[in-house]
């Protein structure tokens, strides 16, 4: 509870309470206050109201004159923690790149601090700000940039985010870059969120394939549908490879060089499963 500092002759008293970095005195009286414990119950409210005022005006005030911009862009900003989604299905390293612009009237030295809000330890991340940092210069989390970049008002300074996947393990990850000049009192933030999924190719149904007649005795028809491409191979019992051709839908072959059995009809399309047919040839 804040305690009165002084009572004056008009029973008008003083508060004095910090509030983040300010000193606040606070005159209240309370002559027509007459019922017990309500002059702490409207003192209450009179703090409750500065409080929520105060704290609306310094996140309002803390994000004044920085814009955060996919670089080279400016329609959308991304200050005031706006998040920047990514989907990928590849490995590969994932550059965004940010213009930080200084509308605040005056110049600044920034750094970036970088934190991992959602992390897979194995993914690695770099940044480059003025200067680049590896993966190795920047292990810990949150990191903050050891030299800061003079950006003039008026002007912005380039971010570069890189972000690496580990292809064994997919998932989703958000790194926040905050800007501040010491690393502690943060101006403004962005998020990149990057979701790795596996890529899963297109699976061919398998084709349909005819082989006629069967048994047979000259010649044997085989159908794999309109516009198929591939190869067909012809084994006999012992594995030994009698015909391997390519061939496109249909493709007439003859066997009447083939000693009486059974033999094994695979075909092979350019795009799907293989297709295995028994038939006999019988003379």
């Amino acid at each position: 509870m804040v305690k009165p500092l002084f009572k004056d002759s008009n029973n008008i008293k003083r508060y004095s309470f910090q509030l983040g970095s300010m000193f606040v005195n606070l005159y209240i009286s309370h002559r027509d206050q007459r019922i017990k414990g309500t002059k702490y119950q409207y003192m209450k409210r009179v703090l409750l109201t500065i409080l929520t005022f105060s704290t609306l005006s310094f996140a309002a005030s803390a994000q004044d004159g920085i814009e955060i911009y996919l670089h080279g862009a400016t329609d959308v900003d991304y200050s005031s923690g706006g998040v920047v989604q990514i989907t990928t299905s590849t490995s590969n390293q994932i550059t965004t790149d940010f213009d930080v612009w200084n509308n605040t009237g005056s110049s600044h030295d920034w750094v970036i601090t970088r934190k991992r809000i959602n992390e897979i330890a194995s993914w690695s991340d770099e940044l480059c700000w003025s200067t680049c940092y590896t993966a190795a210069l920047m292990p810990s989390n949150p990191w903050t940039t050891p030299n800061s970049y003079t950006v003039a008002d008026g002007t912005s300074g380039l971010l570069d985010t890189y972000i690496t996947p580990d292809a064994a393990n997919p998932g989703t990850v958000t790194y926040r870059y905050f800007v501040s000049t010491d690393g502690v009192h943060y101006s403004d933030s962005v998020d990149v969120e990057v979701t790795f999924v596996l890529d899963v190719a297109a699976i061919s149904p398998e084709i349909s394939v005819s082989v006629s007649p069967n048994p047979a005795s000259e010649y044997i028809t085989i159908k794999a549908g309109e516009g198929q491409q591939g190869t067909v191979r012809i084994v006999d019992v012992l594995g030994n490879v009698v015909l391997n051709e390519s061939m496109t839908s249909n493709k007439k072959v003859n066997v009447s060089t083939f000693r009486n059995g059974i033999y094994f009809v695979i075909v092979q399309p350019d795009n799907g499963k293989a297709v295995n047919k028994k038939i006999v040839v019988r003379h």
